[in-house]
Parts: C-alpha cells; sequence; structure tokens
C-alpha cells in the first residue's frame, strides 16, 4: 500500500492532552477544573467560536476575546495561558519526520 499523504490533529495528538491543558488552566485561573472545556462544548457561542477560529472564520485574537467574556477572565493573552502545559508528543514528531523522508506529505 503507498500513502500520499498524512494528517494529524493537532491538540491531543501532535501534542499532548488539548483538554487536559485547559482543565489545568482552568485551576490555575481559579476556575473550576472542567470550566473551559464545558464553554466549549455546552455553550453555543463557545462552540461557535471554536468551530470558527478552527476553519479560519474568526481570528485567534476574537476567540480569545469570546471565551474570556464566557469565563469571566482577561483576554490578553489567554490562549497562550490556556494552552501552556502543552507540549509535542515526540513520538509524533519522529512519526511526521519519517514519513516526510519517505516523500509522504504531512499537515496538521
Amino acid at each position: 500500500m503507498s500513502h500520499r499523504g498524512l494528517i494529524l490533529d493537532f491538540g491531543g495528538v501532535i501534542t499532548t492532552d488539548f483538554y487536559g491543558a485547559l482543565d489545568a488552566f482552568s485551576e490555575r485561573a481559579g476556575l473550576d477544573s472542567g470550566a473551559f472545556v464545558r464553554a466549549l462544548r455546552e455553550v453555543p457561542e463557545g462552540r461557535a467560536a471554536l468551530a470558527a477560529v478552527e476553519s479560519g472564520k474568526i481570528a485567534q485574537r476574537d476567540f480569545e476575546q469570546v471565551m474570556g467574556r464566557l469565563l469571566g477572565l482577561d483576554d490578553d493573552g489567554l490562549l497562550e495561558n490556556a494552552l501552556a502545559d502543552l507540549r509535542p508528543r515526540p513520538q509524533i514528531i519522529d512519526l511526521t519526520r519519517r514519513a516526510r523522508a519517505k516523500g509522504i506529505r504531512v499537515a496538521a
């Protein structure tokens, strides 16, 4: 079988657990552990903002402003702070290097 491409999700695949990082941030910010994740999954405006930022329909800054308002937090640098615990997963980085070395296109 010949593969022409490899598409990887960012949070939780290329990196460590995306939702775990958001839970840890919520606790650091003085919120309930799952506050950020609930805002993304259960609040219509949060779900819409996530879908829009992931598809490039709104800028990350606009996403920060929506989430800051929903969470009652300062939105300046919100994503940087919320995702501070994410780390690359070395085994996936190695996989992408090996795929590219074999001529397989890689995308996230």
